[in-house]
């Protein structure tokens, strides 16, 4: 059976590739073990026997049916770039027969959070993963593919810093909220308007000197 369903799964899967653009795409049974996996617009042959040990895995299969499960960002095996990857589990007959995961680059969170930011004059806006870690900043681009052997996130991405305070500095500057928050921080001798908000992983900030020329 599993022999012939898989080219029906591996043409679905480029389908969902060619609408979405995934990096790799792939469903897993309870022990671990790849069923099908697209990577790119390719079908893979190399299927792994043991996927229990990823990060994805296990709250893949603890999430609630229709529910999806959204992972930190990562260094992804075969798309050999920073993803972060959308888990949710399948169903048959009440029982959870395999999870569906896929991969997106973090390019496109990237391209997302900078669109039309040119108009924005003075504003810089930033993505600051749970870690700390800058992963999208609208003033520069972020290398997301790998470097020679390291996954390190410190190879790629600088810790967020305004004017020598942290995130929970400056959240606790602008109101002291986990979520979200508003409202102006001091640092370094000058005064920025700050807003940001905490989504998933990520804390998603926004700021401008007030007083750009003192």
């Amino acid at each position: 059976m599993r022999n012939q369903i898989k080219p029906r799964i591996d043409q679905i899967s480029l389908s969902v590739q060619s609408r979405f653009h995934v990096e790799e795409m792939c469903l897993i049974n309870p022990e671990g073990a790849e069923l099908s996996r697209i990577v790119g617009r390719e079908i893979a042959d190399d299927l792994a026997d043991d996927e229990t040990g990823a990060s994805f895995f296990a709250p893949g299969f603890a999430t609630p049916v229709r529910k999806v499960h959204i992972s930190p960002i990562y260094m992804s095996v075969d798309a050999n770039k920073w993803v972060t990857a959308y888990v949710t589990p399948i169903v048959v007959d009440g029982n959870k027969k395999a999870i569906l995961h896929y991969e997106h680059t973090l390019r496109s969170f990237q391209d997302a959070l900078n669109k039309r930011m040119e108009r924005e004059k003075g504003v810089v806006l930033v993505a600051i993963d749970a870690d700390g870690y800058v992963v999208s900043d609208s003033r520069k681009a972020i290398e997301i593919n790998k470097k020679g052997d390291s996954e390190d996130r410190a190879d790629y991405f600088d810790a967020f810093d305004l004017a020598g305070l942290n995130l929970t500095a400056v959240r606790n500057a602008a109101g002291g909220k986990a979520d979200k928050g508003a409202g102006t921080v001091k640092a370094g001798g000058k005064s920025y308007s700050v807003a940001y908000r905490t989504v998933e992983d990520w804390t998603i900030l926004a700021f401008h000197a007030e007083n750009p020329d003192s």
